[in-house]
């Protein structure tokens, strides 16, 4: 048991709010102040059998410093050490008498010994929302009142007891986010890309902004960033966000998502597991939530073993092998010694640079190098399912070449 210590301390009615470590009654526990808006933590530092006492120290604290405290951010001897003066009491329960008696006064840290008090490595690391929790009407009416199209992203901070996420690691995430999103809008624009920079005429429709932050562990709510936009286009942007959702929600099956993948081109195959990658770079599962304006909701996630998992099975989908055929190419770079070429296809103006094939190495020699060098060429290329970027994914190789006056 533990006796009320609100008649002896100055902070009204108190109450036990939680207890963290108990042995034959409360060792290490927290207590309320109902009306000051006041945390105690109380943490047992002599248990005497003989005298039948247990002494405490109590340390008074606003709200914020006792979640940092039941976060882990600080510890428990820290808490005591930095304190302001007044805050720490001594309170002392003694039982010997035919009444319980609990005494108190205001102390110091410096007053005990290093055995007296935790030790430096001591923390509780609880989980501790710092903020208020995701709440998905509150998504509805923002969504609704703002008349756009509003997502949460939920993450996973390994690291982090409270509703925290490390800056870094949250920019990394939110650009692969966005350009995951602007690669998944093309897909629903119709007309796809696997290279250079997507209009602006489709990324600007679904450019986030960070509206708020939530604990999930951490969920960060976003909403299209209408500066400058006169209306929201909501069916572009949610039909773009149902993908991210859909995506997503497939990531819970292997077989399931290399398909759904395997129906997207290489730009929002890339985009989407660069996505995983940063997510899974902070041991973080990932969940979307999708709310349009007019009501209704969307949602899947993935746990971080999901994650990990799902990059494990896109890595392993073996790459496409395609030949493409330079009707008029210019060869601009070539290295025999190493076997390496460069060449531009004139029609496109496409550049491919790789190995020479073991089998072309005679064409290539005595060939002239420079834009006026007119060339036509097969080149194998073999694209990965998925990789970091449009380029790094690409391997080409030089089968056939020779020179030509067309």
């Amino acid at each position: 048991m533990t006796l009320d210590a609100s008649a002896a301390l100055p902070f009204g009615r108190l109450a036990v709010d939680e207890v963290f470590f108990e042995h034959d009654g409360p060792k290490l526990f927290s207590l309320r102040a109902r009306s000051l808006g006041i945390r105690i933590l109380a943490v047992c530092i002599d248990e005497d059998e003989d005298r039948d006492t247990l002494t405490f120290l109590y340390l008074a604290m606003g709200a914020r410093r006792y979640l940092d405290v039941r976060s882990g951010h600080i510890g428990l001897r820290e808490a005591m050490e930095q304190a302001e003066r007044g805050t720490v009491w001594l309170v002392v329960e003694n039982y010997s008498g035919p009444e319980p008696i609990l005494t108190a006064e205001v102390t110091d840290v410096d007053h005990f010994s290093d055995s007296d008090l935790p030790t430096s490595e001591a923390r509780l690391r609880l989980p501790t929302p710092t903020v208020a929790p995701l709440d998905l009407e509150e998504l509805d009416s923002l969504a609704a009142q703002g008349l756009r199209t509003v997502a949460a992203i939920e993450l996973e901070a390994r690291s982090e007891s409270a509703t925290e996420f490390p800056l870094r690691s949250l920019g990394a995430v939110g650009t692969a986010l966005q350009e995951s999103l602007d690669a998944l809008a093309q897909e629903v624009q119709g007309n796809t890309t696997g290279r250079g920079a997507i209009s602006p005429a489709i990324t600007d429709q679904v450019q986030m902004s960070v509206l708020g932050l939530r604990a999930a562990s951490f969920a960060v709510i976003l909403g299209t960033d209408k500066r400058g936009a006169m209306i929201d286009n909501s069916p572009f942007v949610e039909a773009t966000l149902n993908r991210l959702t859909r995506l997503v929600g497939d990531g819970t099956n292997t077989d399931v998502l290399t398909a759904s993948l395997q129906e997207y081109g290489s730009r929002a195959r890339n985009k989407f597991t660069a996505l995983l990658r940063a997510v899974n770079g902070v041991g973080s599962g990932i969940g979307v939530v999708t709310v349009p304006h007019d009501g209704g909701s969307d949602r899947a996630e993935m746990t971080s073993r999901q994650v990990a998992t799902a990059l494990a099975a896109i890595d392993s989908v073996e790459p496409t092998v395609d030949t493409v055929h330079v009707r008029r190419g210019a060869l601009i770079g070539l290295n025999t010694r190493l076997h390496t070429f460069e060449l531009t296809d004139l029609a496109t103006m496409q550049r491919f640079s790789g190995k020479v094939a073991q089998g072309a190495y005679a064409s290539v020699d005595g060939l002239h190098v420079g834009q006026s060098s007119f060339v036509t060429a097969d080149i194998r290329m073999e694209v990965d399912f998925a990789a970091d970027d449009q380029e790094t994914g690409r391997r080409y190789t030089l089968t056939s070449i020779e020179a030509t006056s067309d």
